[in-house]
């Protein structure tokens, strides 16, 4: 079973990341200041990265990313905000694709992902 760390803030996206993986979430976290500190505690094989939670940015999470131990984690960017997201993959950089929620297989997907 895959290690998964989820950024998000929205209870009903929440919702369907625990139905669609059930027990593969590892931990989920909606504040920027926790995502820090948790990104240097334990190394997660794939990260779902939000572009917008009221205590920061993604992109705050993506610069950090590349300094931490998670340096080489998987990250699935899942903000519906084009312009954050794709600033957010220009940081974390190959290793990063975007996947706005809700699109077109995304329950397939979050399925294939654990």
């Amino acid at each position: 079973m895959k290690s998964i760390f989820i950024f998000e803030d929205e209870e009903s996206k929440k919702e369907l990341f625990r139905c669609a993986l059930n027990s593969s979430i590892n931990l989920f976290c909606d504040s920027v200041p926790d995502t820090l500190i948790y990104l240097d505690q334990e190394v997660y094989d794939i990260i779902f990265l939000d572009g917008h939670v009221p205590t920061g940015s993604g992109i705050e999470v993506a610069k950090h990313i590349q300094k931490s131990i998670n340096k080489d984690t998987r990250v699935i960017i899942h903000s519906s905000d084009p312009v954050i997201a794709e600033e957010m993959k220009k940081i974390v950089g190959d290793k990063a694709e975007i996947r706005e929620f809700g699109s077109s297989g995304w329950i397939e997907f979050l399925k294939e992902a654990k």
